[in-house]
């Protein structure tokens, strides 16, 4: 469900340290090697409180993901075992160890993943079989289903541009193709790649600046909607975002990366 807790992004402090007298005879960087590096994302807080936060493995892989309540005490921790091409993520009540959900991921083929969607009983609540065709955005297709294999509403992506601006467009059986969500990207690296799954096949995530969001008669969602603004650091990785919402709600973010 996507809702605002999705944006939930970040207010950090920096710290910087001084140097000695030594002259400095290391290289001036590469723009284009500081360009093209991808930084991993540590928390993204709000109003001065993390909200979540991350860890990886050595490889750089998503080990776990934190989320915090709005006094910024952990609430819920979400894990990621990696099994060759697959993924077991478990959601869990930090405070009781209780596992609330759990995701699989499978990399059916070079064109085809599976996702499923288990209760706190274990058992199976949802599917969806993602789709690909090779492009470097990501799927173009998700088919979802109920624990008994019916029909949900599937979703379509259209791709717009080189940065991966978006239209995904959703259809429930019979009933008309519906633009439901448009996202406008720009060409820096959002803070999201250092947490992307390999299942999702995404080679590159790139900041949104614009978000609509309508209701299957058309209706924008002003509360859903918004334009974006970015500040960046050296290696065009986001340091701070300005969401202005189309119902006039504003919000700051503010992202911390790993040295």
């Amino acid at each position: 469900m996507i809702s605002r807790f999705l944006q939930f992004l970040v207010i950090v402090s920096f710290l910087f340290s001084c140097g000695d007298d030594t002259p400095n005879t290391d290289p001036d960087p590469d723009p284009m090697e500081m360009s093209q590096k991808i930084l991993l994302l540590k928390d993204r807080s709000q109003d001065g409180i993390i909200q979540l936060s991350y860890s990886y493995n050595p490889d750089s892989t998503l080990l776990e993901t934190i989320s915090y309540n709005g006094d910024g005490e952990p609430r819920l921790k979400m894990t990621f075992n990696y099994i060759g091409n697959n993924i077991e993520s478990d959601i869990i009540l930090i405070e009781s160890g209780q596992v609330t959900s759990s995701r699989k991921y499978f990399r059916q083929s070079d064109t085809e993943g599976l996702r499923e969607f288990y209760n706190s009983d274990g058992e199976l609540s949802t599917s969806s079989i993602y789709l690909f065709d090779g492009n470097t955005c990501g799927f173009t297709d998700i088919l979802s289903f109920d624990a008994l294999g019916n029909s949900l509403p599937n979703t379509r992506i259209e791709f717009t541009d080189e940065n991966c601006s978006a239209k995904f467009y959703s259809k429930y059986q019979e009933e008309d193709e519906y633009l439901q969500w448009e996202y406008t990207r720009n060409d820096k690296y959002d803070s999201s790649n250092s947490i992307l799954l390999p299942f999702f096949r995404i080679e590159k995530q790139n900041c949104v600046t614009k978000l609509v969001r309508r209701t299957s008669d058309g209706t924008i969602s002003t509360n859903l909607s918004y334009d974006a603004v970015f500040e960046y650091n050296e290696y065009d990785h986001p340091i701070k975002e300005t969401r202005t919402y189309l119902d006039g709600d504003m919000v700051e973010y503010v992202y911390s990366y790993y040295n």
